[in-house]
């Protein structure tokens, strides 16, 4: 029809954050309910003639045919990104849930299938590299980046398998109001120890745990680091 009709496609491929969290925490029972919810809600946000599909597992894809521009692409984005922050009841319990967004818009015989998912996904890990929660639109500089993902999730991955993440520990003081202001602390001020994740990527340098968690959880390897 984009075709036939000279109009632009957009893809918003649509992502839900830390879904495993409520799967491990709440069951599969819960977890299905949330997807179901998901889909009515996204349902209810698309445009007469756009088309919802659950791809599998907690990901989603909306195809929105004739969008006249891509600010229009990027508003069905946070569309979608608002109505997921509304509470959900799942059960006895009120939660609430958001998704990360990636959208993809081309003119017609631009893009195959197959183009159109690949860009809006690799859109979507950016919202998702950038804090979870919002809208990232695609442009061809990102294509890159997915590669260096996989890879970094390949390195992470072995990492854990291989014992590489490596423990540091913090010395918690305890501030006793009889030695408050007499100079610097001292071992007998020491009541207990932080204990901190740590990776040296081989080639790379530190990698920072605020990049390298967030990763964890997305692959499920937080409980074995």
């Amino acid at each position: 029809r984009a075709s036939r009709h000279g109009a632009s496609v957009a893809v918003p491929f649509c992502d839900v954050d830390r879904f495993k969290v409520v799967n491990d925490s709440l069951g599969h029972a819960a977890g299905d309910e949330l997807l179901r919810i998901v889909a009515e809600r996204l349902a209810r946000v698309v445009r007469p003639g756009d088309t919802v599909a659950r791809l599998g597992g907690d990901e989603f894809a909306v195809l929105c045919t004739a969008v006249p521009d891509v600010a229009s692409a990027q508003a069905a984005g946070e569309r979608i990104c608002a109505v997921l922050r509304e509470p959900m009841r799942i059960g006895d319990r009120l939660l609430v849930s958001t998704m990360s967004v990636g959208v993809t818009v081309c003119g017609p015989g631009e893009q195959g299938v197959a183009g159109l998912l690949r860009d809006a996904d690799v859109a979507m890990y950016q919202a998702k590299d950038a804090g979870r929660d919002q809208v990232a639109l695609f442009d061809a500089s990102l294509r890159g980046s997915a590669g260096e993902r996989l890879e970094f999730q390949g390195a992470l991955r072995r990492a854990v398998e291989h014992g590489e993440i490596t423990v540091a520990y913090q010395p918690v003081f305890a501030l006793r109001a009889g030695r408050a202001g007499q100079g610097e602390l001292g071992p007998r001020d020491v009541v207990g120890v932080e204990a901190l994740a740590r990776w040296h990527r081989v080639g790379h340098g530190d990698v920072p745990p605020g990049v390298f968690i967030s990763t964890a959880e997305d692959l499920g390897l937080i409980v074995a680091l």
